[in-house]
């Protein structure tokens, strides 16, 4: 009995469910297809706005850095070339590295590795 009783109300509480959904659509009409169609656009526009956010975000910091780097590099022969312009001349590639930046690196290996050296001789003996 408490089986049947249990039914029964589930019955009717899926009745009234169905019936209020059967209501909704009914009043809605075609304003649920668009709002299912604008919950998509949505989802679709929200995660490429949520990149293109951080990819601004990261052109706008970096700009400082390249052209304090440009600034520093102007006495030497330092740009980049488009890449259409790569293509015909493939050999402009070469003024796309820093020529004062890659020689203070360099020698900054160069004084780094000889004082490790010394270092470690120094301490063998």
């Amino acid at each position: 009995m408490k089986l049947l009783s249990k039914l029964k109300d589930q019955c009717a509480q899926s009745f009234w469910h169905t019936s209020a959904m059967i209501l909704v659509l009914f009043l809605a009409g075609t304003e649920i297809m668009v709002g299912v169609e604008l919950m998509a656009m949505i989802e679709l526009v929200g995660a490429s706005t949520f990149v293109l956010a951080y990819l601004a975000g990261a052109k706008l910091a970096l700009t400082n850095v390249y052209q304090q780097l440009k600034k520093f590099e102007q006495h030497c022969v330092f740009f980049l070339p488009k890449f259409n312009v790569l293509m015909w001349m493939p050999s402009l590639a070469i003024h796309a590295i820093p020529e004062r930046s890659v020689m203070m690196a360099v020698l900054a290996f160069i004084t780094l590795s000889a004082i490790y050296a010394t270092i470690s001789i120094s301490l063998n003996l």
